[in-house]
């Protein structure tokens, strides 16, 4: 195999290591989805939405509230499972109210409904409610994940009804063969958890929770299932009803058992898009009108999926509410021990970062959901009845004047819940200042009613809320901005085309009374009401964001903050790499009483601290938060570059993941000895120097110009081409350099063809180190490790016990079978990328010298992109820092 090909080989092994699973996530629900709709682009043109969406209108209030009471009742038919653990808990003397149960039950179904995939985030969500409702991790986290197995066993019951032609439907097979897979795939799940739950051996591969709960138990996990998956399917039939559809309840029991099914398999969030898909295909199937089906699709939707969902976010902000107790941790540890591998790979992307503030992202929703529903309301018709009523109070050009603003109001509240979910001050006292607004107007747009209700109260939820809002600014980057112009973009093109499609409004509906036609939006009004919303909405935008606080000045530190740290290291040992805080391309934060610093630099939305912290070590826990607070506060994300494993608990603790770096090799100066065979190469090359009549000799501070000059000349020709890298690295600095001694070999002439500065490592004079070494092109070969060895000698006759090789990157990182993923993938680039860096060669040299190897690490908050955060460290180390001095 040649080396090109070998070379993209490992490339995507490498690529498929690190994104294979997330990419699996998505493209086998997007191929699902897809092959649904390919099946039914017939039934699909054959709908007109503007004529479904006008049946839902026409329906009349007792008909909405029966809806609504059925999705209200089919939601608390749901609850099964808690009642369950609640009688389980009961019985152990460790009772819960009712009440909490409900809300519990209602917070995580709902959440599951719409975002989950087979009952994992509310599996997940369960474990944290019931954690703050003080119920043990082990217990809660033991009784759910069995359930989790449970959950979709009532689907499997109706499959096998469907199967068995006890629930109608074979013509579905006839038509659209593929479905009989998804059907028999998803009734084979019955028997297969039976075998499971009477296996614990088997069944502790799964799920590592200790001993199985009984077969009672799991018979009543199992009749749970079968009333919600039941319950979900009256719903369906309830809107079916309600929509004019008169198909038996046994029929379109089956249909949403078939779609349900297809449903699960897509792996999509709430089984959007399959599902429906499948039972529009269904409905056709049985030859009912294609508006009236998808009019019972709306209907379905909304009332036992968005309604529920909505209220869910409103009990989730509350129970989330910042004056009641402390958010409790959620035992992260125990919940990834208990998982099983499988399970965490198939748990929806973002769920543990909605675990860990499920309040703001509640919030967040809410916001984003009432500008969505401003939009939707403005691009669809209003109800005929109420214009008309409107009408006798108001003028037409009031209404449509009232319509142009709640549109600018939608397109605001959209983009403002990015404000929200950073807790941006400014961004919460604008939302509550449109949502009143929007509640206003969308009154006099057309006696809107619910969209006023629900953006009161999210403006009285947020107003509750608002000691969660602290922040005075982020960090807003182009990019950001960019991708919520794109985002605004593809809103206002939806909007077009929402209103497009239900536009043509069928007038043999409407009473003949002259001058109603005027109340309706034509299509140029519909587009200019676009346009000029979205205009508005970022001319606003523009103004606030040139007006907002500026962010944190980030300064390097000047000589009042040196002498500072210079008497600091008097007190407490530094680390090999504090001495490059002298080059100024870094910022101090002083924490826990100015007895702790970090050095820092940012890297566009990352705080990178270089090493770990230098001070009292008993002020270390304290000072990391308060970093961790400064960098929160700004919405930055605090990172450490190249931490040792002694402050490694700190960091856990205080919610750092960990990456390995590579090895810092540091040579024994009393042991290491250029005896024996290995060392034939360093002897031959020691003696060759010394043969040549080349002379080590070590440069005091100050250094002359003259000699500066000379110095300077060596590393240009070193550089060549090359840009200097910093942060990590040093750089050719006149200042920094005579801050301490530099090492020089010069020939027998007298000229300088290398040198090295030295970089004191702080440590009470154990260590000796260095930073900058460069040699002229004709140095000859081996300059560096006849360097190397006279430092050893000068460090040893110094009093120093080792010295610091420095860094072989990526070096014995993912080695082993059982490494992270993306430690794994470094590990391919150690072996296979040495044409980029090299990574082996580097080893290698410094394996020469006898090093004992310590372990480097990256450690990042936990949740924070790996892959962004380990590039915006490497921006740092590839260019040099310049910050302009006050």
């Amino acid at each position: 195999m040649s080396e090109t090909r070998m070379i993209a080989r490992n490339r995507l092994k490498g690529l498929l290591m690190l994104y294979g699973p997330k990419a699996l996530k998505v493209l086998v629900p997007a191929g699902v989805i897809a092959l649904v709709f390919w099946e039914g682009k017939k039934e699909l043109t054959s709908i007109n939405l503007a004529v479904a969406i006008h049946l839902v209108d026409r329906l009349h209030v007792w008909q909405l509230g029966l809806l609504g009471l059925s999705g209200l009742l089919a939601v608390l038919m749901m609850s099964g499972y808690d009642l369950l653990f609640a009688r389980q808990q009961a019985s152990q003397g460790q009772g819960l109210p009712l009440g909490r149960v409900i809300r519990i039950s209602w917070i995580a179904n709902t959440f599951n409904n719409v975002m989950g995939f087979a009952g994992f985030t509310g599996v997940g969500l369960r474990l944290v409610l019931y954690k703050r409702a003080g119920a043990s991790v082990q217990e809660v986290a033991k009784y759910l994940l069995f359930l989790s197995f449970a959950m979709i066993t009532g689907l499997s019951v109706m499959c096998w009804l469907f199967l068995m032609g006890i629930l109608p439907g074979a013509y579905l097979f006839e038509e659209h063969g593929w479905l009989r897979l998804a059907v028999w795939g998803m009734a084979l799940y019955l028997p297969l958890y039976v075998v499971l739950s009477r296996f614990p051996r088997v069944f502790g591969r799964w799920v590592k929770s200790g001993n199985l709960p009984d077969t009672r138990l799991a018979l009543l996990a199992v009749g749970a299932s079968v009333l919600e998956w039941v319950s979900a399917g009256a719903m369906l039939v309830a809107s079916a009803s309600v929509a004019g559809l008169h198909i038996p309840a046994s029929h379109l029991l089956g249909m949403f058992a078939v779609a349900a099914a297809a449903g699960i398999f897509s792996m999509a969030p709430g089984g959007f898009g399959a599902m429906d898909m499948v039972l529009l295909l269904s409905l056709n199937g049985y030859g009912v009108n294609p508006d009236r089906a998808m009019a019972a699709l709306i209907l379905f939707r909304v009332f036992y999926y968005l309604l529920p969902w909505t209220a869910g976010l409103f009990l989730a902000a509350v129970e989330w509410m910042p004056k009641r107790e402390k958010l409790a941790e959620a035992g992260s540890e125990l919940w990834e021990k208990s998982l099983g591998g499988w399970q965490r790979f198939w748990s929806w992307p973002g769920q543990s970062r909605l675990l860990g503030d499920i309040g703001i992202w509640a919030l967040t929703a809410l916001v984003l959901l009432s500008g969505s529903v401003l939009l939707l309301s403005a691009a669809t018709p209003e109800i005929i009845g109420r214009m008309r009523s409107l009408h006798h109070f108001i003028t037409p050009l009031t209404m449509k004047l009232s319509h142009q603003i709640t549109v600018v109001v939608g397109f605001i509240l959209i983009v403002l819940s990015w404000g929200i979910h950073l807790k941006l001050r400014r961004a919460y006292r604008l939302t509550v200042v449109l949502l009143v607004l929007g509640a206003f107007f969308s009154i006099l747009k057309g006696l809107d009613f619910e969209e006023a209700i629900l953006l009161s109260a999210v403006a009285v939820l947020l107003y509750i809320s608002r000691g969660r809002f602290y922040r005075n600014h982020a960090a807003v980057q182009v990019r950001t901005l960019v991708f919520w112009f794109a985002i605004s973009l593809v809103v206002a093109a939806g909007y077009y085309l929402v209103g497009d499609w239900t536009r043509p409004i069928p007038y043999h509906w409407l009473a003949p009374r002259h001058g109603h036609e005027t109340l309706i939006l034509r299509e140029k009004e519909l587009i200019r009401s676009g346009i000029v919303g979205l205009s508005a909405a970022w001319l606003f935008f523009s103004v606030w964001f040139w007006l907002r606080p500026k962010g944190p000045v980030l300064t390097p530190p000047g000589e009042e903050d040196l002498n500072k740290l210079s008497r600091l290291l008097e007190r407490f040992p530094g680390t090999p790499l504090t001495h490059l805080v002298f080059l100024r391309d870094k910022c101090f934060f002083w924490g826990a009483k100015d007895e702790v610093l970090f050095y820092y630099a940012r890297s566009r939305s990352t705080l990178v601290v270089l090493g770990d912290p230098v001070g009292n070590p008993d002020k270390f826990r304290e000072a990391l938060r308060e970093f961790r607070e400064f960098a929160d506060a700004w919405v930055l994300t605090p990172v450490f570059y190249q931490i040792s494993s002694r402050w490694m608990p700190l960091y856990h603790q205080a919610g750092f993941r960990f990456f390995k770096l590579g090895e810092e090799g540091f040579a024994d100066l009393h042991t290491f000895q250029l005896t024996g065979k290995s060392k034939a190469d360093l002897r031959t090359v020691r003696n060759r120097f010394e043969r040549e009549g080349s002379a080590f000799e070590m440069l005091e501070g100050p250094i002359p110009a003259e000699t500066m000059a000379e110095l300077k000349a060596v590393s240009d020709s070193w550089l060549g081409k090359r840009a200097e890298k910093g942060f990590s690295l040093g750089w050719f600095n006149e200042d920094y350099i005579q801050r301490t001694s530099a090492a020089v070999v010069r020939s027998a002439e007298g000229q300088i063809m290398a040198f090295a500065t030295f970089m004191p490592c702080y440590d009470n004079g154990v260590t000796a180190s260095i930073d900058l070494m460069r040699f002229a092109p004709d140095a000859g070969k081996g300059a560096m490790d006849y360097m190397f060895l006279r430092l050893f000698e000068w460090s040893r006759d110094a009093g120093y016990k080792r010295f610091n090789l420095g860094m072989a990157p990526l070096s014995s990182v993912g080695d082993e079978p059982y490494s992270m993923r993306e430690e794994r993938a470094a590990n391919l680039v150690y072996l296979h990328a040495n044409y980029l860096y090299k990574f082996k060669g580097l080893r290698r040299f410094k394996e020469k010298f006898d090093p004992v190897w310590e372990t480097r690490y990256l450690a990042y908050p936990q949740g924070a992109p790996l892959v962004k955060v380990m590039l915006h460290a490497a921006m740092l180390v590839n260019r040099k820092i310049v910050i302009k001095k006050k």
